[in-house]
């Protein structure tokens, strides 16, 4: 009695984290019956017509199940799987490998022969297809450029692979776009106008939209903004680039480069400093205190010296000669004794001296305080 066999393979998405495998399903027809008449046995084998390549498309080594996918075994090659009378399909499977390259679909074709004792042996071969959804690996560089008119922040995006030409793929668009990460502020430290360049900074174009059509022809693209001299008194700032590559059907890459603006202010002045006192009157838990402020954010840390100058209260009689600084607005006190650490981007303090009562009958007293401001590189204010 003749009889025939199908093999049918499946369809999956290399990288998947739900179907890591190809399929196939082995069944058979016994003169219209869909179960083997008596024991049969299975020789397997993977096809050379396959365009999918061993090793690196899909694992070599072969799993079967005769339980529907309940439970695998690995097949050898050049063995055979025995069926029981009554079987009425077969299962096969082998895991694929995510190989991070830009591929089309690629097929597994499996080969399949089925001996059935006095029925005779069956051959069919069975074709599975993997979809890739890889897009090349990006990586970003940025450099360091020292503030100045005329001058760019760079980064140089490179791609881990050439692009496949469009007319296969269709063409992936490469998106630029400076993050709120970035310590620089566009339009003020940069310009928000980014410019790309094929041929290695021998020309440039403008990114319109925020993107470019990648060429496919080319494997590393250069990117820059223009400086703007602000002459603000700033510590060195940054521009992170994130570059973001994609195409329908695929999964988007993504990497991301830092670019430093060096501060070319480095012998500038220091914001100015201004103190403003209060009025208080003598009397335990009392407080002489002091507005410490900034004539703009600190540009970069520095440091305060305090002191006390020439007032005519008496420092151990009228006051404390001890300081407290504030920089919450007065919600907690530390007490001084050194120059005090100032971050960037400071405005402003608060320095207290604890009144003393000396239950002298006296007119009213003056507490003066000195304040220098400082920094590495800069001039004391």
């Amino acid at each position: 009695m003749a009889f025939l066999i199908y093999l049918d393979g499946n369809q999956t998405t290399e990288g998947s984290s739900t179907n890591r495998y190809v399929t196939w399903t082995l069944g058979w027809d016994f003169d219209g019956s869909a179960t083997l008449p008596e024991p049969a046995s299975v020789s397997l084998g993977f096809s050379p017509r396959s365009t999918a390549t061993s090793g690196s498309d899909y694992a070599p080594d072969l799993q079967v199940s005769t339980d529907g996918g309940t439970t695998w075994i690995a097949y050898s090659p050049g063995s055979s799987v025995s069926l029981s009378a009554g079987s009425t399909t077969m299962l096969a499977r082998a895991l694929v490998l995510d190989d991070r390259l830009m591929e089309g679909e690629e097929t597994v074709i499996l080969d399949a022969t089925v001996t059935a004792g006095a029925q005779g042996s069956a051959s069919a071969s069975g074709e599975a297809r993997i979809t890739d959804t890889d897009l090349p690996d990006l990586t970003v560089v940025g450099s360091s450029v020292t503030e100045s008119s005329g001058s760019f922040a760079e980064w140089t995006v490179s791609l881990s692979e050439k692009l496949p030409s469009g007319e296969r793929f269709g063409f992936a668009r490469l998106r630029l776009q400076p993050q709120a990460s970035s310590t620089a502020t566009a339009d003020v430290d940069y310009s928000s106008t980014l410019q790309y360049s094929y041929d290695n900074g021998a020309s440039w174009q403008d990114v319109s939209g925020g993107s470019i059509t990648v060429n496919p022809a080319y494997q590393t693209i250069r990117v820059r903004a223009a400086i703007l001299d602000d002459a603000a008194i700033e510590a060195n700032e940054t521009i992170v680039l994130a570059a973001t590559l994609s195409l329908p059907g695929r999964v988007s890459t993504t990497a991301s480069g830092t670019a430093v603006i060096l501060d070319n202010d480095t012998t500038s002045e220091l914001p100015s400093v201004a103190i403003t006192g209060n009025s208080v009157a003598e009397g335990a838990g009392n407080f002489a205190q002091w507005t410490v402020s900034l004539g703009s954010p600190m540009p970069v840390a520095g440091s305060l010296a305090l002191s006390f100058g020439s007032g005519s209260a008496t420092a151990g009689a009228d006051f404390a000669n001890a300081l407290q600084v504030s920089t919450d607005g007065g919600t907690t006190w530390t007490a001084y004794s050194s120059a005090l650490s100032i971050p960037a981007n400071t405005t402003s303090l608060l320095v207290r001296a604890a009144v003393l009562d000396d239950a002298v009958y006296e007119a009213s007293e003056t507490v003066v305080l000195n304040a220098t401001l400082s920094a590495t590189g800069r001039t004391s204010s």
